[in-house]
């Protein structure tokens, strides 16, 4: 029989661009209901929303006493003040229901006078140390999309948002076939000439720990016709691993076999170990040859068969530090190490770190991370503008390709982001505000800024407020409204009407420098309504989920948009709709053009529809012109 030589002696990466682009040819990803307990390290095929709310009711926060925070107003810091037990305060620890109480003062604030009173000695706001509803995770909010690969802190969140199963990928499945009339499977048929197999069960572990699943068979013959017959039966999985046979020797078949049967893609590879390689596709499944030497093999397997799980999978794990430079400035105490949860991007060549949610109890802060800043004990914090250095919990790939928004907070962030991920491209998004998004955009922090801010002035949306701040030229992406109103509770049960309903009951408000508390407090300035006559104004969320979930337990009322109310058991009272604007500095970025084709995609229309409360006109770019 003729002899095999080497076609091809191709450098690694056009081989890797090979091996990626015939899977993509030959593979149809399939899909699969698993519990979320048994989902470490799976790829989510669908994005996974809150079925419940986490914490599900309003509970304390810390170790202390519950009061009604209006019995600590105006108390002399020096003389303070007595509480007597049930009729003033009651015990509670960190976690417990809060029932009729509404706000909580820490344990070591406190001092204990005997077993039935107490003494405080500051004052507290409404809701002081209380976790409202929702504090973690809110219903209905995704809390991963879709090509999101499940680390244990993702199956604690899905779990907790109420989730039992989820959708994912199957894994990338390999039949592996050694061969060779040397081999024997079992220690006990070794004799002079012959090796034991021990590189199909390496192959297997070394598959299984990538992520993929893998099954072996016995060794095969030194025979075209056995080899075949092996690879037929071995086609049932995605990927055939041929181990041996794959070099230019008298009884090296592979080639041959994949020859006769379908496609010889490549033979041979600019490396060394491990040249002898090939790929091929037969009856549309892969099938790669693999040098017999061990060392060879295993080169192979680093080089090739972990990089092709990794993008099937969409994902790759290696952690590694980077320098990057921060957004904010960061407090930290003196007594602890710290460590900051961090999102990460890409903006003009510099890594931009972006601190999440620093609570104890906020879980998906680390299903967003992309790394880690460890902040000494000794060490009061970073300035912002400081260059860091960040632990990486995310592949540095995936966060030179994510698309980096600092501003106001919507759902509508959510629905981009997750349409963005099917195509690879990660969305990060930071909610600060509308006022801290055009900043953001002015210091270079991200590519893109949510804005919705009303000129009290002149009636419109953004564009003085952007003149007033930038320092050069910049655009905005037009086209969405968004309906703004007053939450309240199923029924209505205050009867709130108008604004100045607010005045008599409980009112969540959204953080300062958002675009809706501008919004609120235009209307109370319009109204003639002085803020501290509003119960609870200083209470602030950072979203309108929180608002929508706050409304469900604990407050009256509260400011925000109608979509996230459309699956809870609210009502609301419409203001008006209002210019959702996204401001950008670098309109011919790629990551803003692909953000311009979801906005103007049939899917982002449909699903913006299904979602209520928005109004979706033709999208186009307006030109902000620096003056100087």
């Amino acid at each position: 029989m003729k002899r095999s030589v080497f076609l091809d002696m191709l450098d690694i990466d056009d081989a890797k661009q090979k091996l990626y682009a015939s899977l993509d040819q030959c593979l149809s990803y399939e899909t699969e209901m698993i519990n979320t307990s048994e989902s470490l390290s799976r790829i989510v095929s669908k994005a996974v929303y809150a079925k419940v709310s986490s914490p599900l009711f309003s509970c304390s926060a810390m170790d202390g006493i519950a009061i009604d925070y209006k019995i600590s107003q105006d108390i002399d810091p020096l003389e303070g003040k007595v509480l007597e037990i049930d009729d003033d305060f009651i015990y509670v620890d960190t976690g417990d229901f809060i029932r009729n109480h509404n706000a909580v003062i820490k344990i070591e604030d406190i001092e204990v006078i005997n077993d039935n009173s107490v003494k405080i000695y500051n004052s507290v706001n409404l809701w002081k140390n209380i976790r409202p509803v929702g504090e973690d995770i809110v219903k209905t909010e995704m809390i991963l999309p879709i090509n999101h690969q499940m680390r244990p802190i993702d199956i604690g969140a899905v779990i907790s948002g109420g989730v039992e199963e989820i959708e994912v990928f199957k894994k990338l499945s390999f039949t592996i076939v050694p061969t060779g009339d040397e081999i024997v499977s079992n220690v006990k048929d070794l004799t002079l000439g012959k090796i034991i197999d021990s590189n199909s069960h390496m192959f297997k572990a070394y598959i299984e720990e990538c992520g993929g699943v893998a099954k072996r068979v016995e060794p095969q013959k030194n025979d075209i016709e056995i080899l075949e017959k092996a690879l037929f039966e071995a086609l049932d999985n995605d990927v055939v691993i041929i181990n041996a046979g794959s070099s230019s020797g008298r009884y090296d078949y592979t080639r041959k076999v994949i020859e006769k049967n379908g496609e010889v893609i490549f033979h041979g590879v600019a490396i060394k170990p491990g040249k002898p390689m090939i790929l091929g596709i037969v009856q549309n499944k892969l099938v790669i040859g693999i040098p017999g030497y061990p060392v060879s093999a295993y080169i192979i397997l680093m080089e090739f068969i972990k990089p092709l799980i990794e993008y099937y999978n969409k994902q790759i794990n290696t952690q590694i530090t980077i320098k990057a430079t921060l957004s904010k400035k960061i407090y930290s105490s003196l007594r602890h190490k710290e460590y900051v949860r961090m999102k990460l991007g890409l903006v003009d060549g510099k890594y931009i770190a972006t601190p999440l949610s620093r609570g104890a109890g906020v879980t998906t802060s680390l299903v967003e991370a992309d790394g880690f800043l460890l902040i000494d004990k000794d060490s009061e914090g970073h300035d912002a503008f400081d260059e860091v250095e960040i632990v990486l919990s995310k592949n540095i790939n995936k966060i030179k390709d994510t698309l980096v928004t600092i501003g106001s907070n919507d759902l509508v962030i959510d629905l981009i982001k997750n349409i963005m991920n099917q195509s690879g491209t990660d969305l990060s998004s930071s909610h600060v505000g509308s006022f801290g998004g055009i900043i953001a955009s002015r210091n270079k922090q991200c590519h893109l800024s949510a804005i919705h801010l009303l000129d009290e002035k002149t009636g419109k949306y953004n564009d003085s407020f952007i003149k007033k701040y930038l320092n050069e030229d910049m655009y905005l992406i037009k086209g969405i409204k968004r309906k703004q109103g007053i939450i309240v509770k199923k029924g209505n049960p205050k009867n709130i009407k108008t604004i100045e309903d607010l005045v008599n009951v409980r009112v969540v408000n959204r953080q300062k420098n958002s675009g809706t508390r501008v919004l609120f407090d235009h209307l109370l300035k319009q109204n003639e309504i002085d803020s501290d006559d509003i119960e609870g104004y200083s209470f602030e969320v950072s979203t309108h989920s929180m608002v929508a979930a706050s409304v469900l337990s604990d407050f009256d009322a509260g400011i925000g948009v109608y979509s996230v109310t459309v699956q809870e058991d609210l009502e609301f009272i419409e203001l008006g709709y209002e210019e959702y604007d996204f401001l950008v500095r670098d309109i011919n970025n790629p990551l803003i053009r692909k953000f311009i084709e979801v906005l103007k995609s049939v899917e982002f229309k449909n699903q913006l529809i299904k979602m209520e409360g928005y109004i979706l006109d033709d999208i186009y770019v307006k030109k902000i012109t620096y003056e100087g």
